[in-house]
């Protein structure tokens, strides 16, 4: 007779169970190596949600419940339509934590470069419009003392918001630092933090050191590679070390040798973004949003009127 092949227990809930009497998960979404999305159903409010677990492996790891929890501690202080809401932290009947997020229908900029870019996206506007809305999400994340430091293509997630296509939302502010009152600072101490190939030169050196503007640096990593398709350093040998003696020592490719088609007065913003010091690159948010602003078509008005609302000191407009 047949034996049946071993498989191992499913790590998350199935569909259909009820957590904390209130979520009833319907179907997983999405996993990986660090977990994995489902999506759900409020059942007091009947209105969808996205339930974020950790993977079981991860669990082990030290650091990494609280690097989890810091994305709830990071998102609940940042009150920006660009970024993803967590609405709430649970536990599983092991013990582990899980985040209860708004449900979002869409894809991330990474899919929608792979699917559409020629290797780059044409559409210029289109992609200044996208670094905007991030721009944004960070303007407020970085007045509330936290810096993401994980700003990648994968982490702005782009959905239809009422009729508005390209919306940006940012995701994943667990690995965020996040000022504490007293000038101390919520984060790791021993995690490699970051995504090399967006990663700041400072931040290279030391996740524990940076500040808003390596945040800028990366957002200007993901606009290069929405405009050409490949990020300022890669690494033909596959090493992590490449790219951080590249990061290191090296000035990144000028973008106009890439895309000839580009204005060299936006080439020239993009690579001050890009600049190794940080005293180089753009003071804030709001100021690299400003430099893009040539480059913005209509339907990036409100966006830029916003930035511009709360640089003047207006915080969130009426």
């Amino acid at each position: 007779m047949t034996q049946p092949a071993f498989s191992l227990p499913n790590p998350y809930p199935l569909p259909g169970e009820v957590l904390d009497g209130k979520y009833q998960v319907e179907r997983i979404l999405g996993e990986g190596g660090m977990g994995a999305v489902a999506r759900a159903t409020h059942l007091l409010r009947r209105a969808p949600v996205a339930l974020k677990f950790m993977s079981p492996v991860v669990l082990s790891f030290a650091g990494a419940v609280e690097r989890f929890m810091n994305e709830a501690v990071a998102a609940s202080q940042i009150d920006s339509e660009n970024v993803v809401k967590v609405f709430d932290v649970g536990k599983l009947p092991n013990g582990a934590p899980y985040l209860v997020m708004e449900c979002l229908e869409g894809r991330d900029l990474s899919e929608l470069l792979a699917a559409e870019g020629r290797p780059g996206l044409e559409n210029v506007p289109r992609c200044i419009h996208f670094v905007l809305q991030a721009l944004r999400g960070l303007q407020v994340a970085h007045e509330a003392g936290i810096v993401h430091r994980d700003m990648k293509p994968s982490n702005c997630f782009v959905i239809d918001k009422d009729g508005e296509p390209d919306f940006v939302k940012l995701l994943d502010f667990g690995i965020s630092k996040v000022q504490q009152p007293g000038g101390g600072s919520l984060t790791q101490t021993n995690s490699a933090l970051g995504t090399p190939l967006y990663m700041s030169p400072e931040q290279a050196k030391s996740a524990r050191s940076v500040d808003h503007r390596s945040d800028l640096y990366s957002v200007a990593v993901i606009l290069y590679e929405l405009l050409t398709g490949r990020t300022p350093f890669t690494s033909e040998s596959g090493e992590f070390t490449e790219i951080l003696f590249k990061i290191f020592t090296t000035d990144p490719p000028p973008i106009e040798s890439l895309r000839a088609d580009l204005p060299p007065e936006l080439c020239a913003v993009i690579h001050r973004g890009l600049a190794r010091e940080p005293a180089a690159r753009f003071a804030s948010a709001a100021e690299m949003a400003e430099a893009l602003v040539p480059w913005a078509d209509d339907r990036s008005r409100q966006v830029v009127s916003r930035i511009r609302h709360r640089a003047a000191g207006g915080g969130r407009p009426s």
